[in-house]
C-alpha cells in the first residue's frame, strides 16, 4: 500500500492473508486488490464505517444483507476527519461507482449534503469481509459490477420476512 496509515496497511494485510490459504480464489483476490486499490484513505474511512456499523440480518439461504443506514452531515465529517462536504459527497459517489455503497439522493442537488446513505452493498460487505477475517459466509458476496453511466448502478436490495438480525462484534478505526 502507499499509504502510511496502519489501518489501511491492515486492509492489504487482511487480503494478502486471506490469499495465501491453499484453494484460495486467485480471480477474487486480483478482483479485490484491483477495487481496494481504487480507493484512498478517505473511502476507506467511509467504507469501514459503513461495514461496522450497519445492522445486518441473514435470510433463510443464509445471505447477508445490510439494513438501511443513514448519517447526518457533522457524523460524515467525524467519520471522515473532513470538513468539506463536497469532497465527502465526491468520495459517497466514488463509493457508489464502485457498487461498494447504496446511492444518496438529495432533494436538492445544488445544496450541502444533508445527510448520507452508508448503507452497504453486498459487495461493500464482501470486500470488507474479505480484507478484515470475516467469516466465509460474509465474504461469500458478489464481487460489485462496474455500473455503466446512467444505469442507476447497485440496487438495494430486499428484505425478507424470513431475515433475522445477527450482531457482529467489530473492530474498525
Amino acid at each position: 500500500s502507499r499509504s502510511s496509515a496502519p489501518w489501511v496497511r491492515r486492509f492489504w494485510a487482511g487480503l494478502l492473508a486471506a490469499a495465501v490459504p491453499e484453494g484460495a480464489d486467485d480471480f477474487k483476490t486480483l478482483a479485490y486488490a484491483d477495487l481496494l486499490s481504487k480507493l484512498d484513505s478517505v473511502q476507506l474511512r467511509i467504507l469501514t464505517a459503513s461495514c461496522t456499523r450497519a445492522g445486518y440480518t441473514w435470510d433463510k439461504d443464509g445471505v447477508i444483507s445490510p439494513r438501511h443506514f443513514v448519517r447526518a452531515a457533522e457524523d460524515l465529517k467525524k467519520i471522515t476527519q473532513q470538513d468539506d462536504l463536497g469532497r465527502i459527497e465526491h468520495d459517497l459517489d466514488r463509493l457508489y461507482q464502485l457498487g461498494l455503497l447504496e446511492q444518496t439522493l438529495k432533494s436538492d442537488p445544488f445544496a450541502p449534503i444533508c445527510e448520507a446513505n452508508l448503507t452497504p452493498t453486498r459487495a461493500g460487505l464482501a470486500l470488507y469481509a474479505e480484507c478484515n477475517g470475516w467469516p466465509e459466509r460474509a465474504r461469500a458476496s458478489e464481487l460489485p459490477k462496474q455500473p455503466t453511466p446512467g444505469s442507476g448502478g447497485v440496487e438495494p436490495e430486499p428484505q425478507t420476512a424470513d431475515s433475522r438480525e445477527t450482531p457482529f462484534a467489530l473492530t474498525g478505526d
